[in-house]
């Protein structure tokens, strides 16, 4: 009995001090690594090693005490330590570790002997060549890298293994030849696009590397039966701008993949999305070619006609011709689908173009009118709604107008909030044309509490400006007159009005704004002397001006316009000198570019 208890007794003491020594590791571990965290390499290394003398088969008791002499740059130490290491356990890691801390002690030979023993004592895991070449890749040796996943293939006899890996340094490297093997090596075995394109992309660096890819790309996938080859030489010959070319894998994709046209859809949108109009529009055009027939015909025709406008819209000077020809697409787009989604945009489209391009209001109403006939009460009937509002307003129908936008803000409220708030900023708007500015004001505040809603920060604008300037009556009163006949394009009561509210509140931040308007209707009528008087007239006047790097601005570019160069780029330069926080300095570097350039 004597001898069991004692047996017990012994057990439990055992137990008690494996407990103890047990929460003292764990004590010592959070010590290592509040030390290490803290920067105090010196102590954690001494705790580290302190453990792993204890529990030397520990990782992470090894990779403390290589991480904290590392640190304290304690390379030649490390030496004994991996050796010794290395008697209790060996893997290919060990090897590519005790070869890095022999480069970084300047044994370069002993370290590539070390590398070699890691191949060769583990010459059939592919992790070997891994750790090998990270650890490699980690001292620049980028070349060594290669060679080492080079062998990996021989010795593992797979020819495509570690392409990934490859592909990236062979960039890093600008080895486009080996670089596109590579890269097309490992995108046939991953199909990933969004990564080989970047990485094709990052090998091109001069005309040579560019075509090099090109031939590759032909070569291999130019009649291929796989769409997704394709797709990367198309992208490709979409990055080099040969859009035809680009545009011809499209169709052989469409066909591969039997999308019956969804594919050239697409080609032409995200080339209308890029600004690439020639070439959508002749995207659009193959599947208008095929008639209704075809599933994307309608989208084709509203895509050509909108990618058609925004062409002409590149232009400075717009072609009636060009304005009439796009009518008639959306015109066709009426006729072949009358009361669909398209047809609606349709409309708004064309009222869009007489009002603001042809300069033709009453058309563009009655497009408007016609429209509004067969919408019902929905959203597209609001914005018709909206349009026709200013268009009475354009045209000084200010009842009518006022009329119409009251209607929208009640019928609209809960079916287009959007709509609804834009009809009571029009309404705010046409009190304060009509010089009401305290009705202006109070409807203003009310349409500033919308929140979510862009117009409230148009009325926080108003509600501002009309802070500003309400004690100068009579002046503010001649100023809105002026906005209103601006807005109507009616040029010379707008500026006959600007001039008038100048001379009554000379020394106001409204007679400053006046000048500023009068020389922007002068600059937009081509009267560029003018618009330099009147812009060096405020400079003059107004020594302190909020407006100054606008009023230098407008003189360059009025300068420009009138072919004087010379003078130009001086006040430019100006703008660039005394304002270098201007939102125009942009602008004003890259007309001295154009302008140098022009000059060369």
């Amino acid at each position: 009995m004597f001898r069991i208890n004692s047996i017990l007794i012994a057990l439990f003491l055992v137990f008690i001090n494996d407990v103890f020594s047990q929460y003292n590791l764990t004590e010592k571990i959070k010590l290592a690594e509040t030390y290490e965290k803290n920067g105090d390499y010196q102590n954690a290394a001494r705790l580290w090693k302190e453990m792993y003398d204890i529990r030397p088969e520990r990782e992470e008791f090894f990779y403390g005490v290589i991480r904290t002499n590392k640190a304290l740059n304690q390379f030649k130490d490390l030496i004994p330590f991996i050796e010794n290491h290395l008697r209790i356990k060996k893997s290919a890691s060990l090897y590519a570790l005790y070869g890095e801390i022999l480069w970084l002690t300047g044994s370069f030979d002993e370290a590539a002997k070390k590398w070699n023993q890691a191949i060769e004592t583990f010459p059939n895991d592919n992790q070997t060549y891994i750790d090998v070449a990270a650890i490699q890749i980690s001292l620049r040796l980028f070349e060594r890298a290669i060679n080492t996943y080079k062998t990996g293939r021989e010795n593992l006899k797979n020819s495509s293994i570690f392409s990934d890996e490859l592909s990236q340094l062979y960039t890093i490297l600008n080895n486009y030849k080996e670089g596109t093997e590579e890269i097309l090596k490992y995108f046939e075995e991953s199909r990933n696009q969004p990564i080989t394109q970047g990485r094709i992309n990052a090998l091109i660096g001069s005309t040579e590397s560019k075509s090099y890819i090109l031939d590759v790309l032909r070569k291999r996938y130019r009649n291929s039966d796989d769409p997704e080859y394709r797709r990367l030489f198309a992208w490709y010959l979409r990055l080099i701008n040969d859009y035809n070319g680009a545009f011809e894998q499209y169709k052989q994709i469409d066909k591969l993949v039997n999308a019956k046209g969804y594919e050239i859809l697409n080609f032409a949108n995200n080339s209308l999305r890029d600004g690439e109009y020639s070439i959508a529009l002749e995207a659009y055009a193959y599947l208008i070619d095929q008639g209704k027939t075809n599933t994307f015909f309608q989208n084709a025709l509203f895509g050509y006609a909108k990618t058609l406008e925004l062409s002409i819209m590149k232009e400075e000077k717009l072609s009636k011709s060009k304005v009439l020809e796009i009518i008639e697409r959306y015109r066709r787009i009426i006729s072949e689908f009358p009361n669909s989604q398209n047809s609606d945009e349709a409309y708004i489209r064309i009222a869009n173009l007489f009002l603001y391009q042809l300069n033709e209001p009453e058309k563009a109403a009655n497009e408007l009118n016609t429209l509004l006939k067969v919408s019902g009460n929905r959203r597209i009937t609001a914005t018709a709604s909206n349009l026709l509002g200013n268009i009475y307003l354009i045209t000084n129908k200010l009842d009518d107008a006022k009329q119409l936008f009251s209607i929208i803000s009640k019928k609209f409220a809960k079916i287009s909030p959007e709509e609804s708030s834009l009809a009571l900023f029009k309404l705010a708007e046409i009190e304060y044309f009509s010089g009401n500015i305290d009705s202006a004001y109070d409807k203003y505040v009310e349409i500033s509490n919308l929140s979510n809603t862009d117009v409230a920060n148009d009325a926080i604008e108003r509600i501002m400006f009309i802070d500003q300037n309400r004690n100068f009556n009579k002046a503010f009163a001649i100023f809105t007159k002026a906005e209103l006949y601006e807005l109507q394009k009616n040029y010379q009561l707008a500026v006959q009005n600007y001039q008038s509210a100048y001379e009554s509140a000379p020394l106001s931040n409204l007679a400053e704004l006046s000048l500023v308007r009068i020389a922007q209707i002068q600059f937009l009528q081509s009267k560029f002397l003018e618009t330099i008087k009147t812009m060096e007239l405020l400079l003059e006047k107004y020594k302190e001006t909020i407006y100054g790097d606008l009023a230098l601005i407008t003189i360059a570019n009025s300068y420009y316009a009138e072919n004087n160069y010379d003078t130009a780029v001086e006040k430019y330069t100006d703008l660039l000198a005394k304002y270098p926080r201007s939102i125009y300095l942009e602008e004003a570097r890259n007309k001295i570019k154009a302008i140098r350039n022009r000059l060369n």
